[in-house]
């Protein structure tokens, strides 16, 4: 910095026939010479016209003399954006591990705590019942349970697997830019809606468990088994809405093609399978919860929108298509719960590759259930697994089985007292 403010520079034709900078009129500093190590040999120093363009253009310049009268504030300032540069794509402090990582920093958008003692979730579900099923509730509630399904979807959606930003933990929909988005009109309408739930349990509920588990119970209410929506509490609150500042493109408005909302699809870090299951989810709430809107659209001349001619049209999507047609509503609405707590819990971090949900036990416990008829050919097993012990069960349990040996597998799950099997 100080050879920059220093010495006048001008441009000159290098010995590699390129263009660069020397100190003008004199001889300038000199430095050791990078080859071969160990030489005590000398060259002049010579910059690049990045470098001397931090001292030709103003804004740059006051920088280049700060630094150059105070050395300890460069290193300083190099240290704070070299972390930065080398992690600013890892997400939350808490996927960084080791002795050597610094507190969070501000482009790292900590999040607060969560509360200290959380509220029965149980009765939180009750509450949400009520609103949905209430007096109140017009149309049958259906218009309540769609935009609850509709808000947890719009919070969490945002998530990007690429650089862990977004996501519903912090809530940060409730304000600028996310709040503002085309794609969340009237959304400040549903959380005026649950605001007298977070008036009743006050700060032992975060907004961010709420609006997950409004989904929840949204989704519940047109027929989804509450076992297979797990809720994993513990979400805290943002102050701001400076985390989701980066992530307009895709979220502020659907994608105009099939191949941007693909994209959108693996930025969330979800499969085409579950992007096709999720498509009720995120487009057609007002329908019953069952493939018959994929039936309609497959029958359809034509196609509405976007989503629906990818569905239709598209070889990735249109095979998942058809195969929840063929396979029914059960295995349909059993993936759909599936990648819909997938998304609601990508960003429950827990170190660098960890998820706080993978071991958490959920307000609904965690079982296993199978049954299995003999002599009956086995085409689908579902399966409810809410945490990796049982995980590690259930895949001994399907080795013996697919081995054959019955009877030690159903022994198996009633010594692990995982469930239930009947062999």
């Amino acid at each position: 910095m100080k050879n920059l403010i220093e010495y006048r520079w001008e441009a000159h034709l290098g010995p590699g026939g390129h263009y660069q900078w020397r100190v003008k009129g004199g001889v300038g500093p000199r430095a050791p010479v990078p080859y071969p190590p160990g030489s005590n040999e000398t060259q002049e120093i010579m910059m690049l016209t990045t470098d001397v363009g931090l001292v030709t253009d103003p804004e740059y310049r006051k920088y280049v003399q700060e630094f150059a009268a105070d050395e300890g504030a460069f290193a300083k300032a190099f240290q704070e954006v070299w972390y930065k540069l080398t992690s600013r794509d890892m997400g939350p402090m808490t996927r960084c591990t080791g002795p050597n990582v610094p507190p969070a920093q501000s482009f790292q958008h900590p999040l607060p705590d969560p509360p200290a003692k959380l509220a029965d979730m149980s009765e939180v579900e009750v509450a949400l019942d009520s609103i949905i099923t209430g007096v109140d509730a017009v149309d049958g509630g259906v218009t309540y349970r769609n935009e609850f399904i509709r808000l947890a979807w719009q919070c969490a959606n945002t998530f990007r697997i690429t650089d862990y930003l977004g996501g519903c933990n912090g809530a940060r929909i409730r304000f600028s830019p996310g709040k503002d988005w085309k794609s969340n009109v009237g959304l400040d309408q549903t959380l005026q809606i649950l605001d007298s739930i977070k008036i009743q349990f006050g700060n032992a509920l975060s907004w961010s468990d709420l609006i997950v588990l409004a989904g929840n119970v949204g989704l519940k209410n047109v027929g989804v088994n509450s076992n297979l929506l797990p809720f994993c509490p513990g979400r805290t609150d943002a102050i701001d809405g400076k985390g989701w500042e980066a992530l307009t493109f895709g979220n502020d408005e659907q994608p105009a093609s099939i191949s941007a909302l693909l994209e959108l699809n693996q930025r969330r870090g979800l499969v085409t399978k579950e992007f096709v299951a999720l498509s009720w989810t995120f487009y057609y709430p007002s329908y019953n919860l069952s493939t018959q809107y994929l039936r309609n659209i497959l029958l359809s001349p034509g196609c509405e929108d976007v989503i629906s001619c990818g569905l239709k049209n598209h070889p990735e999507l249109r095979v998942w298509t058809d195969y929840y047609v063929a396979a029914g509503d059960h295995i349909f609405t059993n993936d759909l719960a599936a990648a819909w707590t997938k998304i609601m819990n990508s960003d429950r971090f827990d170190g660098p590759t960890g998820n706080v949900c993978d071991m958490k036990p959920s307000i609904y416990g965690g079982k296993v259930e199978l049954s299995i008829r003999a002599n009956a050919p086995v085409t689908s097993v579902t399966i409810t697994i809410n945490n990796t012990a049982m995980f590690f069960f259930f895949i001994v349990a399907v080795t013996l089985l697919s081995a054959r040996r019955t009877k030690i597998f159903g022994d198996l799950l009633c010594f692990l007292g995982a469930g239930k099997g009947d062999i």
